[in-house]
């Protein structure tokens, strides 16, 4: 299994997880169903925040390479 396989899994066995304890705690569908809405939309911001970084690294890493070749 890859790593990202690995991520992959254990971010949804914590999810699956969480759901089990808020039905056991008693919560409501509407109630479970915004929080995994959260955790998701959490996910896809630490996502997009991971790629806009890598990006911003290449770009400065091409700007000093050409800053080094002159």
């Amino acid at each position: 299994m890859t790593q990202a396989e690995e991520k992959v899994r254990e971010i949804s066995d914590k999810l699956v997880n969480r759901i089990d304890e808020l039905k056991n705690e008693g919560f409501e569908d509407s109630a479970i169903l915004a929080t995994v809405r959260n955790y998701l939309l959490g996910l896809v911001d630490g996502i997009d925040f991971s790629a806009e970084m890598n990006e911003e690294l290449t770009t400065d890493e091409i700007i000093n390479t050409l800053s080094k070749e002159k």
